[in-house]
């Protein structure tokens, strides 16, 4: 048929056109379906266009197609080009489904005023494995109310790299639910500067698995209101035994009376000596009685008067 042909039917008789058809129909006899024709295809005949087809369409001819009427399967194997030439508001019609099935290279070719066309729903459609797959730029395109929806799975799924490039304020839109949700690895990564950039709400609801993954560097570096937001409680014994005098000091003696007789046991001399009189005053007899004999031994001799004056 030619062009004038094709253009002349109706959209009863375009509608009519059988999947073998559609899906015969090479780019250029594509072409010469007018945008009205193309918009009432329905989901059966879209569902036949090939990814060849929808990759050789024009941005007119692609936007004109309903995208809901795509599967998740076509949406899943269309190239950045063919995927890139969908209006924002084709994009904000996906559903969950064919969110999840974009390929990593598809949603890091989205603009920034499409990647914020997306609703909660579908930003948090996006897989553990998409939202590992964002690169620095699309990650920053994401609003603050996108990044606070986030599921706890895809706040696990987020690469070191992504989370170093949060600003303050979007690091401080995570709530404390996402927060705990970070990985030890993910903790362990991260810079002196997006560690500082989270709140003292943010850090005193971190759980065990977060804390754990504070290096002897991070915790050093930390100031005393940071580190006094944390559980005490929380940290390893290994993260105990290579604390510096400065971390220590940084302790408040709360914290200090909140010690396991495991974390008593595991801390250095060195740590020992750098206690005030006060906080070894706050040990309990549980937490004295943890202390290990070369742990006694290594005590400064006022240290340990102070320890004899309490526990006659």
């Amino acid at each position: 048929m030619s062009a004038d042909e094709l253009q002349a039917l109706t959209t009863t008789q375009a509608n009519a056109l059988t999947v073998v058809q559609i899906a015969a129909m090479t780019t250029t006899t594509l072409g010469n379906l007018t945008p009205t024709q193309l918009g009432v295809l329905t989901t059966t005949q879209t569902r036949n266009l090939t990814s060849t087809q929808l990759t050789l369409m024009t941005a007119t001819e692609i936007q004109a197609l309903t995208a809901a009427n795509l599967s998740p399967a076509q949406i899943g194997n269309l190239s950045a080009t063919a995927f890139g030439k969908l209006s924002s508001t084709q994009i904000a019609s996906l559903t969950a489904s064919r969110i999840a099935a974009l390929s990593t290279t598809s949603i890091n070719a989205l603009t920034p005023d499409e990647i914020q066309a997306f609703a909660t729903t579908q930003a948090n459609a996006l897989t553990a494995a998409q939202i590992g797959g964002l690169t620095t730029t699309t990650l920053a395109n994401l609003t603050t109310t996108q990044l606070g929806g986030l599921t706890t799975p895809q706040i696990s799924g987020l690469s070191t790299t992504s989370l170093n490039t949060l600003s303050a304020t979007e690091i401080q839109a995570l709530s404390t639910t996402q927060t705990n949700a970070l990985t030890a690895t993910q903790v362990s990564g991260l810079t002196m500067t997006q560690l500082g950039n989270l709140t003292t709400t943010q850090l005193s609801a971190l759980g065990t698995v977060p804390v754990r993954g504070l290096t002897a560097t991070q915790l050093t570096a930390m100031t005393s209101t940071e580190i006094q937001a944390l559980t005490g409680s929380e940290l390893s014994g290994v993260q105990i035994a290579n604390l510096s005098t400065t971390a220590l000091t940084n302790i408040s003696a709360a914290q200090i009376a909140s010690f396991t007789p495991t974390q008593i046991a595991a801390l250095s001399t060195t740590s020992l000596n750098a206690l005030s009189a006060g906080e070894i005053q706050a040990l309990t007899t549980t937490q004295a009685n943890a202390l290990r004999a070369a742990q006694i031994g290594g005590m400064k001799p006022t240290a340990r008067l102070v320890r004899c004056n309490e526990y006659p």
